[in-house]
């Protein structure tokens, strides 16, 4: 307990013990400190020394008065409807509250509360006085009490957007959506294939089709880094986008992620174009290549099918095709 904290039940009942053998009023120090220094002072009495009365007496009060007189205080204290406080009885601040004292007066202050001095998007200049939130286009604000909540409708979740998902559970030639199995609900199409193959070497191939066209109608403009060697290739009025993924001679576990992105295949104005990004990893440095291609596909139709194939052997167990529409 610090000196400054108010003298326990014990402390008190000790004191007054004491004063009323003396015939002093009962006093109420405020903190230990203070009791400490009347304890003192009766202990001294007790031993028959020089003694003062060691802190302020009250205006209007005698400290000697005779045997079994007791100044008036306070016996009891109940916040509104709650149980009855007896005994040492402290009065915290709580939030928003300040207590201050003067003399037999404690003040309870209520702190004024914080207010919104002014409003403005980050960088723009603040406004004042009455400000209005508006909901703009797929936009809601609700109040409710101090809270504003601002919430976006519409756009989903990515996973609300995936059109095809397909894994191999075993080694298989390819990976079909089927026919009509691309929805055509949005603007562009993101597919992300992880592909190996059963080939026995490095670097081997899959064969991407659309719409189930065989015909020469598959062109490509690629850019490969092998190691470090950068090269350029075309492959023109081909049957598919023959493109390069992790052969079965590639260290074990390692795999191909290809992506391709198309936009607008669902529109039946031009033909199709898009972009693939490839990566064949391996701890070998002559067998790590990255490819970037530009696709075209020589057709006005709208994409509603792709197939992945292994350009030899199969695709091996754990070989993906996800689909997603992009809005």
């Amino acid at each position: 307990m610090a000196a400054s904290d108010p003298p326990s039940p014990a402390l008190l009942e000790l004191l007054h013990y004491l004063e009323d053998e003396y015939g002093f009023r009962r006093s109420y120090p405020k903190t230990t400190s203070d009791a400490a220094k009347i304890l003192w002072f009766f202990i001294k009495r007790l031993r028959g020394l020089p003694a003062v009365w060691p802190v302020p007496i009250p205006q209007g009060r005698a400290v000697f008065t005779g045997p079994g007189v007791e100044v008036a205080g306070v016996t009891s204290l109940q916040p509104d409807a709650l149980a009855v406080l007896t005994g040492a009885i402290q009065l915290l601040s709580g939030s928003g509250v300040t207590l201050s004292e003067s003399g037999q007066t404690i003040t309870i202050t209520a702190l004024d509360a914080p207010v919104v001095d002014s409003l403005a998007k980050s960088g723009d200049t603040p406004l004042t006085g009455n400000v209005t939130l508006s909901a703009g286009s797929n936009v809601t604000l609700t109040e409710s009490g101090n809270d504003i909540a601002i919430a976006a409708a519409g756009g989903g979740t990515l996973s609300s957007l995936i059109l095809f998902d397909s894994t191999l559970g075993g080694d298989a030639a390819s990976i079909d959506t089927g026919a009509g199995g691309i929805a055509q609900t949005a603007a562009s199409l993101l597919v992300m294939i992880l592909a190996r193959t059963s080939e026995a070497t490095t670097i081997s191939t899959v064969n991407v089709t659309v719409n189930n066209d065989t015909g020469s109608n598959y062109e490509r403009e690629q850019l490969t880094v092998t190691n470090a060697t950068v090269a350029g290739g075309n492959a023109l009025a081909a049957a598919n986008w023959s493109l390069g993924v992790d052969g079965d001679s590639q260290e074990a576990g390692a795999v191909t992620l290809l992506s391709i992105l198309i936009h607008g295949y669902t529109q039946t104005t031009f033909h199709k174009s898009g972009l693939a990004l490839h990566n064949v990893p391996d701890d070998t440095a002559a067998n790590n290549r990255i490819q970037f291609d530009g696709l075209r596909w020589k057709s006005t139709a709208a994409i509603s099918r792709m197939k992945v194939a292994a350009g030899s052997g199969n695709l091996r167990a754990g070989s993906r095709m996800t689909v997603y529409g992009l809005l």
